[in-house]
Protein backbone atom coordinates (compact mmCIF):
# COMPACT_ATOMS: atom_id res chain seq x y z
CA UNK A 1 0.00 0.00 0.00
CA UNK A 2 3.13 2.27 0.60
CA UNK A 3 3.91 1.77 -3.00
CA UNK A 4 0.79 2.94 -4.18
CA UNK A 5 0.90 6.29 -1.78
CA UNK A 6 4.45 7.34 -2.86
CA UNK A 7 3.11 6.21 -6.70
CA UNK A 8 -0.20 7.88 -7.32
CA UNK A 9 -0.21 11.58 -5.96
CA UNK A 10 -4.21 11.31 -4.67
CA UNK A 11 -3.68 8.02 -2.90
CA UNK A 12 -3.76 8.45 0.70
CA UNK A 13 -3.10 5.08 3.21
CA UNK A 14 -4.30 5.74 6.62
CA UNK A 15 -3.14 3.55 9.50
CA UNK A 16 -4.92 3.68 12.24
CA UNK A 17 -5.71 0.71 15.35
CA UNK A 18 -9.42 0.70 16.03
CA UNK A 19 -12.68 -1.43 14.60
CA UNK A 20 -13.84 -2.31 10.83
CA UNK A 21 -16.37 0.52 11.54
CA UNK A 22 -14.45 3.06 12.88
CA UNK A 23 -11.92 2.54 9.88
CA UNK A 24 -14.38 2.78 7.39
CA UNK A 25 -15.75 5.43 8.88
CA UNK A 26 -12.24 7.63 9.22
CA UNK A 27 -11.59 6.75 5.50
CA UNK A 28 -15.25 8.61 4.45
CA UNK A 29 -14.63 11.87 6.80
CA UNK A 30 -10.81 11.35 4.92
CA UNK A 31 -12.04 11.50 2.03
CA UNK A 32 -11.92 14.56 -0.74
CA UNK A 33 -13.96 13.36 -3.82
CA UNK A 34 -17.84 13.14 -3.73
CA UNK A 35 -18.52 9.71 -4.35
CA UNK A 36 -17.44 6.75 -1.83
CA UNK A 37 -16.67 3.00 -2.82
CA UNK A 38 -16.21 0.77 0.43
CA UNK A 39 -15.03 -2.37 -0.46
CA UNK A 40 -14.15 -5.64 2.09
CA UNK A 41 -10.43 -6.12 2.36
CA UNK A 42 -10.64 -9.70 1.57
CA UNK A 43 -11.65 -9.32 -1.85
CA UNK A 44 -10.43 -8.73 -5.35
CA UNK A 45 -12.34 -6.23 -7.55
CA UNK A 46 -12.15 -6.61 -11.15
CA UNK A 47 -14.81 -3.94 -12.24
CA UNK A 48 -14.87 -1.03 -10.18
CA UNK A 49 -13.77 1.28 -12.58
CA UNK A 50 -16.51 0.11 -14.74
CA UNK A 51 -19.17 0.01 -11.47
CA UNK A 52 -18.19 3.58 -10.55
CA UNK A 53 -19.01 5.09 -13.97
CA UNK A 54 -22.06 3.70 -14.21
CA UNK A 55 -23.02 5.23 -10.84
CA UNK A 56 -22.03 8.23 -11.54
CA UNK A 57 -23.81 9.05 -15.12
CA UNK A 58 -27.12 6.90 -13.14
CA UNK A 59 -27.86 10.19 -11.30
CA UNK A 60 -28.83 7.93 -8.62
CA UNK A 61 -29.31 9.06 -4.56
CA UNK A 62 -29.27 5.98 -3.51
CA UNK A 63 -26.10 3.68 -1.92
CA UNK A 64 -26.10 0.98 -3.94
CA UNK A 65 -25.18 -2.45 -2.52
CA UNK A 66 -23.39 -5.69 -4.38
CA UNK A 67 -23.51 -8.53 -2.85
CA UNK A 68 -22.81 -12.15 -3.09
CA UNK A 69 -21.71 -15.33 -2.20
CA UNK A 70 -19.01 -16.43 -4.38
CA UNK A 71 -16.37 -19.32 -3.00
CA UNK A 72 -18.38 -19.86 0.27
CA UNK A 73 -17.66 -16.53 1.14
CA UNK A 74 -19.73 -13.36 1.05
CA UNK A 75 -18.67 -10.29 -0.30
CA UNK A 76 -20.05 -6.65 -0.47
CA UNK A 77 -19.82 -3.45 -2.42
CA UNK A 78 -21.16 -0.34 -1.72
CA UNK A 79 -21.04 2.58 -3.55
CA UNK A 80 -22.54 6.35 -3.10
CA UNK A 81 -22.34 9.88 -2.64
CA UNK A 82 -20.27 11.26 0.42
CA UNK A 83 -23.11 13.31 1.40
CA UNK A 84 -25.42 10.29 1.46
CA UNK A 85 -23.18 8.25 3.87
CA UNK A 86 -23.04 11.29 6.38
CA UNK A 87 -26.99 11.82 5.83
CA UNK A 88 -27.25 8.21 7.53
CA UNK A 89 -24.96 8.88 10.19
CA UNK A 90 -21.68 6.86 8.85
CA UNK A 91 -20.40 3.64 9.84
CA UNK A 92 -21.24 2.73 13.77
CA UNK A 93 -17.72 1.97 15.69
CA UNK A 94 -18.27 -1.99 16.00
CA UNK A 95 -15.71 -4.74 14.66
CA UNK A 96 -18.66 -6.94 12.96
CA UNK A 97 -21.46 -6.18 11.29
CA UNK A 98 -20.86 -2.59 10.83
CA UNK A 99 -21.88 -2.82 6.95
CA UNK A 100 -25.10 -4.49 8.14
CA UNK A 101 -25.85 -1.85 10.31
CA UNK A 102 -25.40 1.11 8.05
CA UNK A 103 -27.42 -0.60 5.64
CA UNK A 104 -30.29 -1.03 8.06
CA UNK A 105 -30.58 2.76 8.79
CA UNK A 106 -30.66 3.40 4.51
CA UNK A 107 -32.81 1.16 4.26
CA UNK A 108 -35.51 2.28 6.76
CA UNK A 109 -34.53 5.77 4.53
CA UNK A 110 -35.55 3.62 1.57
CA UNK A 111 -32.15 4.90 -0.39
CA UNK A 112 -30.34 2.04 -1.20
CA UNK A 113 -30.83 -0.13 -4.66
CA UNK A 114 -29.36 -3.86 -4.63
CA UNK A 115 -27.64 -5.56 -6.76
CA UNK A 116 -26.02 -8.91 -7.75
CA UNK A 117 -21.91 -9.30 -7.38
CA UNK A 118 -21.05 -11.70 -9.49
CA UNK A 119 -18.07 -13.59 -10.41
CA UNK A 120 -16.93 -12.36 -13.14
CA UNK A 121 -16.87 -8.62 -10.74
CA UNK A 122 -14.72 -9.88 -7.82
CA UNK A 123 -13.31 -13.43 -6.19
CA UNK A 124 -13.09 -13.48 -2.45
CA UNK A 125 -9.10 -13.77 -0.83
CA UNK A 126 -9.27 -16.87 1.79
CA UNK A 127 -6.81 -15.62 4.93
CA UNK A 128 -5.16 -18.58 6.15
CA UNK A 129 -6.97 -20.86 3.89
CA UNK A 130 -10.36 -19.94 5.35
CA UNK A 131 -13.14 -17.99 4.22
CA UNK A 132 -14.87 -14.80 5.31
CA UNK A 133 -16.96 -15.24 8.33
CA UNK A 134 -14.45 -17.40 10.50
CA UNK A 135 -13.06 -14.52 12.86
CA UNK A 136 -9.96 -17.50 13.87
CA UNK A 137 -8.38 -16.83 10.65
CA UNK A 138 -7.08 -13.71 11.56
CA UNK A 139 -6.28 -15.27 15.23
CA UNK A 140 -2.39 -15.71 15.87
CA UNK A 141 -2.99 -17.65 18.50
CA UNK A 142 -6.31 -19.89 21.13
CA UNK A 143 -6.47 -16.27 23.56
CA UNK A 144 -6.96 -13.81 20.65
CA UNK A 145 -9.23 -16.15 18.74
CA UNK A 146 -11.41 -16.44 21.80
CA UNK A 147 -11.16 -12.41 22.77
CA UNK A 148 -12.16 -11.81 18.51
CA UNK A 149 -15.09 -14.16 19.21
CA UNK A 150 -16.71 -12.80 22.12
CA UNK A 151 -16.42 -9.27 20.58
CA UNK A 152 -18.35 -10.59 17.29
CA UNK A 153 -20.52 -12.22 19.25
CA UNK A 154 -21.42 -8.56 21.12
CA UNK A 155 -20.95 -6.82 18.07
CA UNK A 156 -23.35 -9.69 16.02
CA UNK A 157 -26.38 -9.24 18.79
CA UNK A 158 -26.31 -5.52 18.92
CA UNK A 159 -27.06 -5.44 15.30
CA UNK A 160 -29.16 -8.40 14.79
CA UNK A 161 -30.35 -9.20 18.52
CA UNK A 162 -30.54 -12.76 17.27
CA UNK A 163 -32.44 -15.46 19.33
CA UNK A 164 -30.65 -18.11 20.65
CA UNK A 165 -30.86 -20.68 17.86
CA UNK A 166 -30.04 -17.99 14.81
CA UNK A 167 -26.91 -17.25 17.08
CA UNK A 168 -25.38 -20.33 17.13
CA UNK A 169 -26.45 -20.93 13.18
CA UNK A 170 -25.07 -17.87 12.14
CA UNK A 171 -21.51 -18.58 14.13
CA UNK A 172 -21.88 -21.91 12.13
CA UNK A 173 -21.52 -24.14 15.56
CA UNK A 174 -22.36 -27.79 14.89
CA UNK A 175 -23.01 -30.24 17.69
CA UNK A 176 -21.26 -29.86 21.44
CA UNK A 177 -19.59 -26.77 20.35
CA UNK A 178 -23.66 -25.63 20.27
CA UNK A 179 -23.29 -25.74 23.76
CA UNK A 180 -19.93 -25.62 24.81
CA UNK A 181 -19.12 -22.28 22.55
CA UNK A 182 -22.60 -20.75 21.93
CA UNK A 183 -24.09 -20.44 25.31
CA UNK A 184 -21.31 -18.91 27.12
CA UNK A 185 -20.73 -16.34 24.42
CA UNK A 186 -24.61 -15.47 23.67
CA UNK A 187 -24.22 -14.54 27.44
CA UNK A 188 -21.14 -12.56 27.35
CA UNK A 189 -22.51 -11.15 23.73
CA UNK A 190 -25.88 -9.95 25.52
CA UNK A 191 -23.83 -8.28 28.31
CA UNK A 192 -21.06 -6.62 26.85
CA UNK A 193 -23.54 -5.02 24.17
CA UNK A 194 -24.46 -2.47 26.94
CA UNK A 195 -20.32 -1.41 27.07
CA UNK A 196 -20.51 -0.28 23.53
CA UNK A 197 -20.79 3.70 22.55
CA UNK A 198 -22.88 3.28 19.66
CA UNK A 199 -26.49 4.69 19.19
CA UNK A 200 -29.14 1.64 18.49
CA UNK A 201 -30.02 1.08 15.38
CA UNK A 202 -34.02 1.81 16.30
CA UNK A 203 -32.19 5.37 18.16
CA UNK A 204 -30.81 6.29 15.24
CA UNK A 205 -33.12 5.92 12.61
CA UNK A 206 -35.49 8.08 15.49
CA UNK A 207 -32.89 10.65 15.02
CA UNK A 208 -32.56 11.00 11.21
CA UNK A 209 -36.42 11.09 10.82
CA UNK A 210 -36.29 13.73 13.60
CA UNK A 211 -33.82 15.83 11.83
CA UNK A 212 -36.00 15.51 8.60
CA UNK A 213 -38.65 16.71 9.98
CA UNK A 214 -37.09 19.78 11.50
CA UNK A 215 -35.88 20.69 8.56
CA UNK A 216 -39.48 20.19 6.74
CA UNK A 217 -41.26 22.51 9.54
CA UNK A 218 -38.24 25.11 8.60
CA UNK A 219 -38.83 24.74 5.01
CA UNK A 220 -42.63 25.22 4.83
Amino acid sequence: MKSYQDAIPNFRLIRKKCSRGKGRQTAIEAAKGKIIVMVDADGLYSQIGGILFEYENSNSRNLVVYSGKLNQSILYLIIGYKSIFEQIGGYPDLNYLEDIYLLKVAESQKIVTKRELTNSMAQPLLVNNLPSGQERRYASNPIEMIARRIIDSRDILFVEDFSYSHFVDFHRLMGIKRITHGIPLFILGKLLRFTLNVVPISKKIQEINEKKGHLTDRNS
